[in-house]
């Protein structure tokens, strides 16, 4: 019976050298020192086996692979680290580089009990440990941080861009007074135009938040902003459009 090769001793856990190579069609044999590594994913543990398998069975989307492990997200962004390092596709320097600036949010003062949309998305945050992973409609995926100030964040599909957590009160008190659903909108397009309608998610951020009169254009993070409260588990990011969870509820 063939066995699967070993990169790791059963008794103690340390490497395993080949000291032996045999040919099954004439029997003759090599004795000498050889490397044993048979693959790229030899060194693999069991678990980061495992973990390997469900980060491609779920296409890389870290959210569906929390689900599945059952993990935090730090605890999944740490082994994922931990799998590149030992296959050599990520060095502990970069991972250093990676974490510099990382602010602590374990000292946030968030309301717990707080309905208010901003308070809502800084709470989960601050459970994700200040950064997490975001996917849009198109489904990319980007990395959502809280600033140092406490009030602001970034997105690394926000070009350098910083927004207040405000953004989403304005958002979402908006789609509450437009029945729960509204278009989405292209906030690179003139405001008041037909690609950017004044009640559009576009619309309103460029109004409301940036303070863009009706003719000028801007700026448009409104994907970022929507896939943000899709995240939170606020609203429903659909094609062209977003409505609320529960609209009744959040009246």
């Amino acid at each position: 019976m063939v066995s699967r090769r070993m990169a790791a001793c059963p008794s103690c856990g340390g490497k395993l050298n080949i000291t032996v190579l045999s040919c099954p069609d004439c029997g003759m044999e090599l004795r000498g020192q050889f490397e044993n590594k048979a693959d790229l994913f030899s060194d693999l543990s069991l678990a980061q086996r495992k973990f390997l398998l469900t980060f491609l069975r779920c296409r890389g989307n870290m959210s569906r692979l929390q689900e599945e492990l059952n993990i935090s997200y730090l605890a999944a962004k740490k082994s994922l680290e931990e799998l590149l390092i030992v296959l050599g596709l990520y060095t502990l320097e970069e991972n250093n580089d990676k974490t510099k600036g990382m602010i602590d949010v374990s000292n946030w003062n968030v309301d717990e009990s707080s309905k208010k949309p901003s308070d809502i998305v800084k709470r989960k945050l601050k459970q994700c440990g200040g950064r997490t992973y975001i996917t849009s409609y198109a489904g990319n995926q980007y990395m959502l941080w809280a600033e140092p100030d406490g009030i602001s964040f970034g997105c690394d599909a926000l070009h350098g861009h910083i927004y207040m957590f405000g953004i989403f009160d304005i958002v979402m008190d908006f789609l509450k007074s437009n029945g729960g659903k509204a278009k989405k909108g292209m906030g690179r397009a003139p405001l008041g135009s037909e690609k950017c309608r004044l009640e559009t998610v576009a619309g309103v951020i460029l109004q409301e938040y940036l303070g863009v009169a009706v003719g000028g254009s801007g700026v448009d993070p409104s994907f970022v902003i929507v896939a943000i409260l899709d995240w939170a588990g606020l609203i429903h990011n659909k094609r062209g459009y977003v409505e609320l969870i529960d609209f009744e509820e959040s009246k």
